[in-house]
Parts: C-alpha cells; structure tokens; sequence
C-alpha cells in the first residue's frame, strides 16, 4: 500500500479518553510498548452491529434517527454525529494510522489499524466490569508511539478537535515525519462532513468557502472561524489570530472582501 492511501484519523476512546487505558491494558501496563496490540472502541450501541448495513447508508441513517435524534437536533449536527460510526465501521481501514489522546494520563497513542471493525456485545474479549458497556464498535491497533505532555511533538499532535471520530487534516507522512521529530509545514483544513446517498464522501468546500457561499460576494470571518473551530481544526489561540488579522484587514479597506485559502 502506498502511503499516500493510508489516511490518519482522530478518536477519542470514551470522554478526554479516559477508556483508553481499560482497553489497552491486558498485554501489560498502560501506556503500552511500542508494537503492543490494543483496542479502540466507540459508543452508540442502540444501532447494532454496522456490518448488517454494509452498502445501505439510507437504511442506516433510518436507524440512527430512529434512535439517536433527539428532539430539535440541527439536521446537520445529526448528520455529524451519524456519520461518525458509519466511517469508523467501513472507510477505517487496515493500515491506517490512528492518534488517540489521554488526558488523564496526559500522553497521546499514535498506532497502526491492524484489524476490521468488530462488535463486542457480550463481553467476549474480557473487559466486564471496567469497559463502558456501551463501547461496543471495536478496532484493534498495533501501538507504535507513546507521546507524552513534555514531548516537543505532543502539541503538535493533540489539536484533533471535539468530535469523537474525525478524519485528520495530517497525511501519513505528515504523521511519520512529526513522530520522527522532524519540522512539517502543515497548516490544517475543516473539511464539511457529508456523505452521500451511498454513505461515499462528496467534494465539498471547506467550512470558510461554506459561509462565503451563503452569503455571496461576502466573506464573515468570525461566523467562518467558528465553524472552522467547531469542527475541530484549529485551536482558540489560533482563532483568535486569524479574526484579529481579518479585521486589521478591513479596516485598512473596508471594501475589500477577506478571502481565506487553505
């Protein structure tokens, strides 16, 4: 596999990643060795296993309202929510690299995807009593890199937004460059999240070109930066720099339209 096809995705194993040591502990104390092989899960069990609705992204987006819509939910914060199991279940795949933090431990796990998408309804690997029984939607990683709060590089990696399951903005050399210490030029980009009828991504703009294309001929940075940190790309530091420089901008020429640019 070329690594350019290896894609890097963000998950947070449980809230701050407080399970990710349950499940990553039965080889040896946590955090484990490089070359140990743990786990990753997420929640929402009330769909069942996602197996069953392999090449049906209708029937499974049926099912998740049916049982995760809550009343006034914004279509598309339910659509970002939805989607998060239906690509962690069938577009995560076998060799590719996952960046999962810890807060409680202060660390981050970086590791390579080695196994399918599994279901573990009825405790079968044996982590009743200290795995939160509604994480049951497994993948199984090879650990590689144990990035602690000192490391240069944990700042580097631990900007992955809220969302439990995003897709990185890091390409797999990005991410091999950075856990070998060396200097990328990488400047992050929010992608909007939508699938189509076939549960496929569709070329869509980022979430800056998204605002300008709701109000044409006019940019609105602040609402666009949100949007952007919403989605988990950028840090509140890094907001707040970005607005500041759009308005200098327009007071210098309160005519000009501030275009942002990946």
């Amino acid at each position: 596999m070329k690594s350019e096809k290896k894609a890097v995705w963000n998950v947070f194993v449980g809230n701050n990643g407080q399970q990710l040591e349950v499940l990553n502990s039965k080889s040896g104390p946590f955090p484990p060795q490089p070359g140990t092989e743990g786990h990753i899960a997420i929640g929402w069990p009330a769909i069942g296993d996602l197996r069953m609705y392999e090449g049906r992204y209708d029937d499974y987006i049926r099912m998740f309202r049916t049982v995760y819509h809550e009343k006034g939910m914004a279509e598309n914060v339910f659509k970002t929510q939805a989607n998060m199991p239906w690509r962690y279940a069938f577009e995560m795949e076998k060799g590719d690299w996952v960046i999962s933090p810890c807060s409680a431990h202060e660390l981050i796990l970086a590791g390579e995807i080695v196994g399918p998408y599994l279901t573990d309804f009825h405790d079968e690997l044996g982590f009743y009593g200290k795995r939160r029984p509604d994480f049951v939607h497994l993948r199984q990683v090879k650990w590689q890199h144990v990035i602690r709060r000192n490391d240069p590089r944990y700042g580097r990696l631990n900007r992955i937004g809220q969302l439990t399951i995003s897709r990185s903005h890091l390409t797999f050399d990005d991410l091999q460059e950075i856990l070998l210490g060396k200097p990328v030029n990488v400047f992050p980009t929010a992608k909007i999240d939508h699938l189509d009828g076939d549960g496929n991504d569709r070329d869509e703009p980022d979430a800056i070109g998204a605002i300008s294309d709701m109000a044409p001929g006019r940019t609105r940075p602040a609402g666009a930066l949100a949007l952007v940190a919403a989605w988990g790309e950028l840090d509140d530091d890094e907001v707040d720099t970005m607005v500041k420089n759009i308005y200098a901008a327009r007071r210098r020429d309160p005519g000009r339209t501030v275009e942002l640019e990946d």
